[in-house]
């Protein structure tokens, strides 16, 4: 219902049960939080662990608006329940909807990528920043980016760029980048879903490994 922006995603996971996970929300009345995640393992536990993490930074989004700050708050709380071997990589954004600035934070995540109105794409630039819930002390930083209207960003789990085919062969991020180059200037929904054609594709036959997450934001002016 926001003029402003559009967003679509898809989830396939590997199994009945994902730990893959996206979610946006809008964090008073011109900010809009949008995060995806993957976490480690698979099946019920990862499942259980991923609602904790989406839930936690949900709820801390409201209250830190600061993508770096709400990661580190989030981190704390799960490294201090340390649970064994679970961890989880996160992308978080919090978008200007009054000017297309976005400022984010990476948590060990594939950085994701800026589709331009040139029909350009290019790679956000990176923050560093651990995986979530393995130190409670791990620093955090922010990045920014400023999208002109009609500019987004295109994130993603890497089950989309750890695909494999029957070769053991990877689609990696030198498949994707051409094939987000040939859909930028779609719509959101074409883009995504050419990107998953693509893939399917390429790993033809060979059983599906790992979820395959996509979400992607457009600012709209």
């Amino acid at each position: 219902e926001r003029p402003e922006v559009t967003i679509h995603a898809n989830m396939t996971p590997a199994r009945a049960i994902g730990g893959d996970f996206f979610d946006f929300f809008l964090i008073g009345a011109d900010r809009l939080g949008f995060v995806i995640g993957d976490v480690s393992g698979k099946g019920v536990p990862s499942a259980l662990f991923m609602a904790v993490c989406r839930t936690l930074i949900k709820a801390t989004a409201q209250a830190v608006i600061s993508p770096d700050a709400c990661l580190g708050r989030v981190n704390r709380v799960l490294a201090s329940e340390g649970v064994p071997n679970m961890y989880v990589t996160a992308f978080y954004g919090v978008l200007d909807t009054l000017n297309g600035e976005v400022t984010y934070c990476n948590a060990g995540h594939n950085p994701p990528f800026v589709l331009r109105t040139n029909g350009s794409v290019e790679p956000l630039e990176p923050t560093g920043g651990m995986v979530l819930g393995l130190f409670e002390d791990t620093p955090y930083e922010a990045g920014r980016v400023v999208l002109e209207p009609g500019a987004g960003l295109f994130t993603y789990t890497d089950g989309v760029t750890e695909a494999r085919n029957l070769a053991d062969e990877e689609f990696t991020t030198s498949r994707l980048l051409p094939c987000l180059a040939r859909c930028a200037g779609q719509t959101l929904d074409v883009v995504i879903r050419r990107v998953g054609d693509e893939v399917a594709a390429f790993v033809g036959p060979a059983p599906q490994a790992d979820d395959i997450t996509m979400l992607a934001l457009r600012y709209l002016g």
